[in-house]
């Protein structure tokens, strides 16, 4: 995928996968409800089990442990695989896991979260007084910041003080999830008041999130074309102001998945049970990604 926009672009383009399952998974509800019967939520496979029982919604601190050798063997495979470097990344939501990667570079005494290159804080974790914003300002790793269209310019300007109050070129990645419908409106008064306080940041588009429903038989999912189109309006907004569209931040599998409808080899709404793998969120499946990154290649050459 990384090939064709960088082909079009004719510049490199950097590879960061958040990868391996869904250790961590943020969720809005504490308890879930099923025939009368309430269970916390599944919280990722390092909390609890997806399974609704309460053996396996209790949570396990060992998860932690087995989650931690999962990733490890898979980056083990990634170095011995994978031909180039490849970065990692992943939202610092656990935050015993990450206090207990953290390392500290004893000639500089420069502190770092080692359990992945980039770390992010998400749309439920940013509060400005927060522990999850008061670790990422204690690391020197690029840090993400995940935007929804509740969020305020002012917020993002008093984050990115806090985060990066030296301004670091490269500190600060801003992931917006605006979605298809509010993204031409949402997003051009942060670019235009970040961009006056912080021009250095990165501006990354991610075109799934603020795009799920639940289907008509219950899977949650996403549309192929209000993903492509959240893309379009990440690309039209930023020429419009002048400003440069940094990245996407997607979710997607290699496999023949049939979890996003849509695609020009369409996925049905019928046919979502077909192969529907995924525990957490809907995955564009491989021929829809590739789709993707051709009509991305487009845009930049545009």
């Amino acid at each position: 995928m990384a090939e064709v926009p960088g082909a079009s672009m004719r510049l490199p383009v950097v590879t960061v996968g958040r990868i391996a399952g869904q250790y961590g998974k943020p969720r809005s509800s504490a308890t879930e409800t099923r025939g009368g019967t309430v269970l916390p939520s599944y919280r990722g496979d390092a909390v609890n089990g997806m399974a609704f029982s309460a053996q396996e919604r209790t949570p396990d601190p060992r998860r932690l442990l087995q989650a931690y050798r999962a990733a490890s063997d898979t980056l083990m495979w990634l170095r011995d695989f994978a031909g180039e470097e490849f970065f990692t990344s992943h939202e610092a939501l656990l935050l015993p896991y990450e206090m207990g990667l953290s390392r500290t570079d004893f000639l500089t005494g420069r502190r770092f979260g080692s359990s992945g290159h980039m770390l992010w804080i998400g749309e439920r974790t940013r509060r400005l007084d927060g522990a999850h914003v008061e670790f990422a300002a204690g690391v020197c790793n690029p840090i993400g910041v995940k935007l929804g269209p509740t969020a305020a310019p002012a917020d993002v300007l008093a984050l990115i003080e806090r985060l990066d109050p030296d301004r670091q070129p490269g500190r600060i990645t801003l992931i917006t999830r605006m979605s298809a419908g509010k993204i031409r409106d949402v997003l051009p008064p942060f670019v235009e008041e970040v961009t006056a306080s912080a021009p250095a940041v990165t501006w990354v588009c991610d075109p799934m999130h603020g795009n799920t429903f639940s289907s008509p038989s219950g899977y949650k999912t996403r549309r192929f074309d209000d993903v492509l189109d959240e893309v379009v309006g990440f690309f039209e907004v930023h020429r419009a102001l002048g400003t440069h569209p940094g990245g996407l931040h997607l979710e997607l599998s290699g496999e023949a998945v049939t979890e996003c409808v849509g695609g020009s080899l369409p996925v049905t709404m019928e046919s979502l049970g077909q192969r529907y793998e995924t525990a957490c969120d809907p995955r564009l499946n491989r021929d829809q990604a590739l789709e993707l990154a051709v009509a991305v290649g487009k845009l930049t050459r545009s």
